[in-house]
């Protein structure tokens, strides 16, 4: 973050602003500062951050939202959800593209975030292609509306 943070700085000379965007499945672990000490030389950076794990308690506020950001949130937290149980992963996945249609997003947005969503959410080949059956499927219904 320091690095980033100093190497904008230098090359545009304008102030910058750090967000670290925390994926992790450690509640307590929260970085947000950087330093050292050495021989009288003191570095001291400390930057803003945002905790994903803590949006699980917030599913109503996420699904609520129209914001395209409230869906990658969704799908970080639903993949880690679905981990260990692939066929519920497949569902969500459909439901998190479905979502994306149903905001009313142009189809090059639709194509940008569900290319995030597909690779936070893998499946195993056999689910992959259930999947795209029923996005298909989906489209299909969409286009007769």
């Amino acid at each position: 973050m320091f690095t980033y943070n100093y190497r904008i700085y230098d090359r545009y000379k304008r102030s910058v602003a750090s967000l670290a965007v925390l994926g992790d499945e450690r509640s307590n672990w929260r970085p947000n500062q950087f330093g050292y000490n050495l021989f009288g030389c003191t570095v001291e950076f400390t930057f803003s951050i945002v905790k994903l794990l803590d949006y699980q308690q917030r599913q109503s506020e996420l699904e609520a939202s129209r914001n395209p950001l409230a869906t990658v949130v969704m799908a970080h937290l639903k993949a880690m959800e679905t981990r260990n149980d692939r066929i519920k992963r497949k569902q969500q996945k459909l439901v998190l593209v479905r979502r994306l249609y149903e905001q009313g997003l142009r189809q090059e947005d639709v194509i940008n975030l569900f290319g995030f969503i597909d690779w936070m959410m893998t499946l195993p080949a056999q689910l992959e292609t259930e999947f795209w059956q029923e996005y298909r499927d989906f489209e299909e219904s969409l286009s007769m509306q």
